[in-house]
C-alpha cells in the first residue's frame, strides 16, 4: 500500500484535502442554519407587531 514517501505525502495530501472540504461543507451549513434561524425570529417579532395592531390587545 504505502511503498515509499511518495505515497504516503500523496495518501496525507488527500487526507488534508478531504478535511478541508468538510470543514468548508459543515461551515457553510452552519451560516446557512444561522441565517434560516434569523430569518424565523424576524417572521416570529414581524408577526407579533402585526398582531399588536388589532383589537385584541
Amino acid at each position: 500500500m504505502i511503498e515509499n514517501i511518495n505515497d504516503f505525502l500523496s495518501i496525507a495530501f488527500l487526507l488534508l484535502i478531504l478535511v478541508y472540504g468538510l470543514y468548508i461543507t459543515y461551515s457553510i451549513f452552519v451560516k446557512h442554519h444561522e441565517h434560516k434561524m434569523q430569518q424565523i425570529e424576524s417572521d416570529y417579532y414581524q408577526e407579533d407587531t402585526d398582531d399588536s395592531r388589532t383589537d385584541f390587545y
